[in-house]
This record gives C-alpha cells, structure tokens and sequence, in this order.
C-alpha cells in the first residue's frame, strides 16, 4: 500500500519518503521537514492515531496536513477521530484520484485541526 501510494504522489511533483510503521515516521519527521504525511490508521507498533496525536504535539504546524487512509468505516471510535481531527480522509478501497484530492486539500493548508481532546498533552 505504501509503494503505490509514494507512486501516486510523487507523480505530483512531491519528493517522497516511506516509513514502515509510525515510530519509523517520527524518526524521519525528527530527521528532516516534510510538507505533508499520509498516514494508514492501522499499522504495525503505532497505529495512525497515535502517530497524529504525537505529530500534533511535537509538530503543530504539521497537524493540519495530515492525511488519513484507512479501512475502518465501522468503528465508533475511528467515525469520532476522523471527526475532532476533521483531517483529509482517504477510504479504502481508493482511486489515485481520491489520494490526490485528498493530498491537495492538505497542500493548500486548510487551518490546523484541533488534536482530539485529552490528547494534547499525552506523553509519548
């Protein structure tokens, strides 16, 4: 999923970085600025939701362009994330057309989304 997703977006003029899992991700985002992550909510040893919290936190700028793929349309608890973060969502399955509006919304730097609540000052 990772592969075919830095295919799509690096088709748009983006520079692209791939990590395996969120802590991978918070490694390179401590490493180097990037201007957008996309981000699965299910992944291995930190799912998406923590890594947004964590992103929120140590990056607010960065919160407001953050996109979420996912795969849960189920879930209360997901339906309620997506809603307090009101981040750009991608739903599996998806287009490459879906992934590049939704990667579009977050170049045009819509206002920071509010980290949900409780979870501004959760220590890592």
């Amino acid at each position: 999923m990772a592969r075919l997703i830095a295919e799509v977006v690096a088709g748009e003029d983006c520079r692209v970085a791939t990590a395996g899992n969120g802590r991978e991700a918070l490694d390179l985002l401590a490493r180097e600025p990037f201007d957008i992550v996309i981000t699965d909510l299910k992944m291995p040893e930190m799912d998406g939701m923590d890594l947004y919290r964590r992103i929120a936190q140590r990056y607010p700028a960065l919160r407001g362009r953050v996109v979420l793929v996912t795969g849960d349309t189920l879930s209360p608890s997901t339906a309620e994330f997506l809603q307090e973060t009101g981040a750009p969502t991608v739903r599996k399955p998806f287009s490459a057309r879906d992934l590049r509006s939704a990667v579009q919304t977050a170049r045009e730097g819509r206002p920071p989304a509010k980290p949900p609540l409780g979870e501004a000052t959760r220590p890592d």
